[in-house]
């Protein structure tokens, strides 16, 4: 039969729970601690229940020194050190027992009792939780949870034995730390003893060599959990003639471990022969046993094998129940199909698999989840317009062949919703998009600009004006709102922009970023000439003069486009995308037959006669994208006018730019064109107002 690979990584871990230890034997009262003793001839040390530490030594002839609250002892190397007692022919409950071994060497600890069970006169050997902390040292041949010096296998531990159960000689937690210690055999539970859990923890402190692990041979386990952080394992064995009730968990998060068994170890898996070779064997020989159910976890830095199955999953099991089915020690009941979850963050290091049988990775009762190491997304922060275009998301995971589904989510739905990658922005605000594939994960931090729709005053023409008035006409908070978000978008995607100068670009980032609303208003102020320089005048008399050589000055005016955040002012916005177009509403004393007016732009010293429409309503429409000082100058029919041009579009004649060199506020020896309308500066809140929130995106990494 083929051999399949199974491999894994970090799960969470489930207990099965089973029956506490003290209403297994609530009939015995727990005993106090006993002192330690030591037989010298022997060479067994019973630390009584007493908490001990084991030790390197100097003594000559000695391997390890033994201390305890009042006491210590010197022990050989081939000494065995028990954290309970000897109980071969007595019985006991204790509390707990502790060893902590930090030194020296010994050739088997044991945390629980020595004991020979129901034959030799010993109704029960309890102990509630055996607590083992192997920091270093040396053990030689075993570290065993339990050892029970009886010969009862496979069926027959479940049985009762002279009116005894395998409860009666048990521990409830036993709980096992090993840390840069040497040990040669780890077995958790032998023959006729029960273990409520068992927990096992290999090199989390500090890296650890442990040549074979296993849960146990012929006892009974609940829950079995075997964590590995770092060292080596030369492998797990699981289960010889073992059975456990619950759960098995290996968790293999580093390190390196050699072959891993789901279910009862089976070396025949690497003989052809199979069970032809069961006729030789006695019931020792057979390693049956089973696990109810069994969870594989590899990290990605961990190092495995493989992954084989077990007895209880071979193909030919039936043949094995039915050989020896008149056996007492026989265990009928062997689950085949008990469930199997594999979660592997890396591949097994076998190269020739040809095991006799394993697991098959497509078998009904086996999980397998290939688990993602690595997950990243094809961009990493976005911006986008509230109700805008909705944008793809794109994941990638490794490896390639990994089961693991991408699972999208959002922070805030309520400013960007996401569907299997697809981002929708909702409104203003920020919210990250996180993909999860397992237990890694990538961001993109998406940023929602809401542009609201702008407030825009009007004219009323068939109202009387006293003064100069500028307005809006419908195109005018479009191109305002168009420009604006355009200004922010591009000054926080880090683009170029020559909109505005150096200071507003730095204080329209920073208002974004902190996600202030930005407001964006037209702003008109009506100027009188002492507020404009000579320079400026000369420059736009200029101008108006050579479309007629009596043209005047009605009014000057600063147009500008403020940039606001909470009310502070970040500057101006000097040029839009496109032209916004404006209504002038002219005084009554402003208004002549023939008389044509005409509006003149000073940008950037340069002077720009702007195309007007002198409309049958009496107003003037003018567009423009360039923002700073206009004056409305009018040219009287007597001076060469054509008379009433109501609904004309007036363009001026010639050559209608006139470039100030840049520069002189020097006054202008000229003529200064006469202001017809007077009076102080007066600022007219007249724009399309519109407000972008948000602040810029930045790329985030957890696994």
């Amino acid at each position: 039969m083929k051999k399949k690979i199974i491999s894994s990584v970090l799960a969470l871990m489930l207990v099965v729970g089973c029956l506490p230890l003290a209403a297994l034997a609530a009939q015995n009262d727990i005993d106090a601690a006993q002192a330690p003793t030591y037989n010298e001839s022997t060479n067994e040390f019973f630390a009584g229940g007493t908490p001990i530490t084991i030790e390197d030594t100097d003594e000559a002839g000695k391997a390890a020194l033994i201390k305890w609250d009042g006491g210590q002892q010197l022990i050989a190397a081939d000494a065995a050190v028990y954290g309970g007692s000897d109980t071969v022919s007595s019985n006991i409950h204790l509390s707990s027992t502790s060893i902590t071994m930090n030194g020296g060497q010994v050739k088997d600890l044991v945390g629980g009792n020595k004991t020979k069970n129901e034959k030799s006169g010993c109704d029960y050997s309890l102990i509630d939780t055996v607590t083992l902390d192997i920091n270093g040292g040396t053990i030689t041949r075993g570290l065993h949870g339990i050892d029970n010096q009886h010969t009862a296998f496979g069926a027959d531990v479940r049985k009762e034995q002279n009116g005894k159960s395998y409860k009666n000689y048990a521990i409830g937690d036993l709980n096992v730390t090993i840390d840069g210690a040497t040990v040669n055999d780890f077995r958790g539970v032998t023959s006729y003893a029960y273990a409520e859990n068992v927990d096992v923890v290999v090199g989390r402190d500090a890296a650890a060599q442990l040549k074979g692990f296993m849960w146990g041979t012929n006892g009974i386990i609940g829950n079995a959990t075997f964590t590995m952080y770092s060292g080596s394992t030369d492998i797990g064995q699981s289960i010889l003639r073992c059975c456990i009730l619950g759960k098995m968990t290996y968790n293999i998060l580093g390190g390196e471990i050699g072959d891993i068994y789901a279910g009862s170890y089976y070396p025949a898996e690497e003989t052809a022969a199979g069970s032809n070779n069961w006729d030789g064997w006695g019931f020792g020989g057979v390693d049956y046993g089973f696990v109810g159910s069994t969870e594989i976890n590899v990290g990605a830095d961990a190092k495995y094998n493989d992954i084989i199955s077990g007895f209880q999953y071979r193909e030919d099991v039936e043949i094995f129940k039915n050989k020896y089915a008149d056996a007492s020690w026989c265990i009928k009941e062997i689950d085949t199909t008990a469930p199997i979850v594999l979660n592997l963050s890396a591949r097994p290091s076998a190269e020739k698999l040809d095991a006799f049988s394993v697991i098959g990775s497509d078998a009904s009762y086996v999980t397998t989840n290939w688990k993602a190491t690595g997950i990243t997304l094809d961009q990493n922060e976005l911006l986008l317009n509230a109700g805008g275009r909705a944008v793809q998301l794109n994941a990638s995971v490794l490896p390639e062949y990994s089961t693991d589904s991408i699972v999208w989510t959002t922070s805030a739905p309520e400013v960007a919703e996401v569907l299997d990658g697809r981002v929708d922005p909702r409104s203003a605000g920020t919210a990250i998009i996180t993909a999860t594939a397992g237990d890694v994960s990538a961001q993109c931090e998406v940023t929602v600009y809401e542009v609201e729709e702008p407030q825009v005053p009007t004219i009323d023409p068939s109202k009387p004006v006293d003064k100069v008035e500028v307005g809006s006409t419908s195109n005018t908070h479009v191109v305002i709102s168009s420009s604006a978000n355009q200004l922010v978008t591009e000054i926080l995607a880090g683009k170029a922009v020559d909109a505005v100068d150096e200071a507003t670009k730095e204080a329209v980032k920073q208002a974004a970023e902190s996600g202030k609303a930005i407001t964006a208003a037209v702003s008109v102020e009506l100027m009188d000439e002492s507020q404009v320089t000579e320079a400026d005048k000369a420059l736009i008399k200029e101008s108006a003069g050579k479309v007629a050589g009596g043209a005047v000055v009605a009014q000057y005016l600063d147009l500008k486009v403020l940039l606001t955040a909470d009310g502070v002012e970040l500057g101006t916005l000097n040029k839009l995308n496109s032209a916004a177009s404006f209504t002038i509403a002219v005084p009554e004393e402003l208004k002549a037959d023939g008389r044509i007016f005409h509006i003149a732009r000073l940008h950037d010293g340069k002077v720009d006669l702007l195309e007007t429409v002198q409309n049958e309503d009496g107003t003037l429409t003018f567009s423009t994208d360039r923002f700073s000082t206009y004056a409305l100058v009018y040219l009287d029919g007597s001076s060469g006018g054509n008379g009433n041009n109501g609904g004309e579009t007036t363009t001026p004649g010639g050559d209608s730019t006139t470039d100030t060199g840049k520069g002189s506020d020097s006054a202008n020896t000229g003529d200064v064109l006469p202001i017809a309308v007077l009076g102080a500066a007066l600022a007219i809140s007249a724009g399309a107002v519109l407000t972008l929130r948000g602040k810029q995106s930045k790329f985030r990494h957890m696994k």
